[in-house]
């Protein structure tokens, strides 16, 4: 098969997979990017549910010193991507030309046009587990990779080189089965990455796991503790620590710090999506990417206090600590 054969294969996932007739299949696709370098990072999903005929979106856009910007919407009429080569809902789309992936988003007080580039062993994922596959996940894969592009915030234009983690799932999708989730991702190079999660379902059932890719080898870490520093708010975390012990028993560390974060929210789910700075203990930092929701069985509403990440519609400052 010839490379652009091979390229055009691979695209082919990234377009709209036949749904089953599940009143609860949807099919999503997320990008949470940070450029360091610039101070600025974005948080995106798009889903789509053809069997209800609706999609929804969540977007967050923040860069150091500057207003941020959020984009939360759900129950909006489906609308097909032309060619079945893309998602769209409100003003977000990811697509793909047979070459290239891309998000864009065009609102009023936020535009951004950025395309992706998978990093070599950027795909990590661990095969599903039985109360993975129970509440929400079925077909999925996901990728580290790097963007490039432009976002133009308060009427000014940044050229964007960052590092990013994305997915593409599909299948039924039921988030009030959802009780509690984190998700702990990071890349150093082309060829360095790490992926932790820890899922619970409805029914007390707890899937986790770990997976480290360098130098071309892939090691799975069973053997971890991941904690995450939840503020006063119950809901955001300015940072996270997994620790634990690699098959060859040596000590692994990583620490997670936040850069910004938006919070989010569908059906029956609330939840925060964050990018920042990971740093291991052998001092080598990266990119972060963490997701993390917790008692969502109550958490089914905009919540009323969100202390480090965007919960406002549109711009916005970073919200202040409370008492500050």
């Amino acid at each position: 098969m010839s490379a652009q054969g091979t390229i055009a294969s691979k695209l082919s996932e990234e377009g709209v997979h036949p749904a089953s007739d599940d009143e609860a299949w949807q099919e999503s696709v997320f990008l949470a990017w940070y450029d360091r370098e610039r101070g600025i990072g974005g948080i995106h999903r798009l889903g789509i549910e053809p069997n209800r005929g609706l999609s929804n979106m969540w977007c967050g856009i923040f860069r150091d010193g500057g207003k941020c910007f959020r984009h939360n919407d759900q129950g909006v009429p489906l609308k097909d991507y032309p060619g079945g080569k893309g998602f769209q809902c409100g003003p977000q789309a990811f697509f793909h030309n047979d070459r290239s992936i891309f998000w864009t988003l065009d609102d009023e007080d936020c535009q951004v046009r950025l395309e992706l580039e998978d990093l070599p062993s950027g795909n990590l994922w661990t095969e599903n587990t039985e109360s993975m596959a129970a509440v929400s996940i079925i077909g999925h894969f996901h990728h580290h990779c790097r963007v490039r592009g432009t976002v133009t915030l308060e009427g000014k234009t940044f050229e964007i080189d960052g590092c990013a983690w994305r997915d593409h799932s599909w299948g039924p999708r039921h988030w009030g089965s959802i009780l509690h989730h984190r998700c702990f991702s990071g890349s150093f190079s082309d060829d360095h990455a790490i992926d932790f999660y820890s899922l619970l379902d409805e029914h007390g059932a707890l899937s986790r796991g770990g997976v480290i890719a360098s130098d071309g080898e892939v090691k799975q870490v069973k053997d971890f503790h991941f904690t995450v520093a939840i503020d006063d708010d119950g809901l955001t975390a300015e940072s996270a620590d997994v620790t634990g012990t690699l098959p060859d028993g040596k000590p692994f560390a990583a620490r997670f710090d936040l850069a910004g974060a938006v919070v989010v929210e569908t059906r029956e789910y609330v939840g925060i999506e964050t990018v920042g700075t990971i740093t291991l203990d052998s001092g080598e930092t990266g990119f972060g990417y963490m997701a993390v929701s917790n008692n969502a069985r109550a958490g089914r509403a905009q919540p009323p206090l969100s202390i480090n990440a965007i919960s406002q519609a549109g711009l916005s400052d970073r919200h202040p600590r409370a008492g500050a």
